[in-house]
């Protein structure tokens, strides 16, 4: 990612007016530092690349295949060591491993072994049985997954956080992904998941955009949403309730995602309702 331009006011920003976190931070953000007037804007442009190779892990011959290959590589190398410790393990107080959440893990993974199709059948559950709905703020929510498992509802960001917990509880590695979906006619805030699983490595899971093709009979894409990802999103965060840098004074509106940015005076933290936030798409360029 790119910074090309940033501005306060309509005027160029100085360098001490702003820190860029760096490409190795969970959450890739811009913070503004300065005193603010009314009525003043502030506005960054970015430009970034994507790439992304298909994979076909399409139910049949495809999967099979692809599983195949990933039961050789669980007994001849594994997984990497560090990965499994990261992303296979509980982060209170949303991924946690409920006696709830492990028996209805039980129930959908069965028998199997094979890293590849337990996620696969997480994913098949999750998109046929969850329905997309907007929920209340997640800082309202004490436990996100066993709301969603209850209740059968929930936006990409609960969905996503569901099949993540899942993974993890079955000893798939998952993590969270989530910034923006951006084509040439809307820009709108979304969440996804990644899993892994060799010898692929990281693979995208979308369960909120394959359970809406589920849904209406497009079942060349719900397969497509299990191991990818269409070109359209600008990643901004990699992990689940991870801090900024640098770090807030106060509390923020959401301490577990991002996609609206925050805002803060010397005393107190802007609610939403305080501030406007605003996108748009310069270029849309394919390689």
């Amino acid at each position: 990612m790119k910074v090309e331009s940033v501005s306060i006011g309509g005027r160029e920003a100085l360098p001490s007016e702003y820190t860029v976190a760096d490409a190795g931070q969970s959450q890739r953000t811009i913070c503004f530092h300065t005193e603010h007037r009314r009525g003043q804007r502030y506005a960054v442009e970015f430009s970034f690349e994507n790439h992304a190779p298909y994979r076909d892990f399409s139910r049949g011959q495809a999967l099979d295949r692809a599983a195949a290959l990933a039961q050789r590589s669980e007994g001849s190398q594994g997984e990497n060591r560090e990965i499994r410790r990261d992303f296979c393990r509980e982060q209170l107080p949303h991924i946690r491993f409920t006696p709830y959440l492990r028996q209805l893990v039980r129930e959908v993974v069965g028998e199997e072994t094979n890293p590849l199709l337990k996620a696969r059948r997480i994913y098949d559950y999750i998109t046929s049985h969850v329905m997309y709905s907007y929920v209340r703020s997640y800082f309202t929510l004490t436990d996100i997954p066993e709301y969603v498992s209850t209740c059968f509802k929930g936006d990409c960001g609960v969905q996503a956080l569901f099949f993540i917990t899942m993974c993890r509880a079955a000893g798939v590695p998952a993590r969270w992904q989530a910034g923006l979906y951006t084509t040439p006619l809307e820009i709108g805030c979304h969440d996804w998941a990644q899993f892994y699983v060799e010898p692929f490595g990281w693979l995208y899971a979308d369960c909120s955009f394959g359970g809406a093709a589920f849904r209406e009979g497009y079942e060349g894409r719900w397969e497509f949403y299990f191991g990818n990802l269409d070109p359209y999103r600008m990643p901004a965060a990699r992990e689940f309730q991870a801090d900024f840098n640098p770090p807030m004074a106060h509390l923020r509106n959401d301490p577990y995602d991002n996609q609206m940015g925050e805002v803060e005076y010397g005393d107190r933290s802007l609610k939403e309702n305080e501030y406007t936030t605003d996108h748009r798409m310069v270029e849309l360029r394919e390689w």
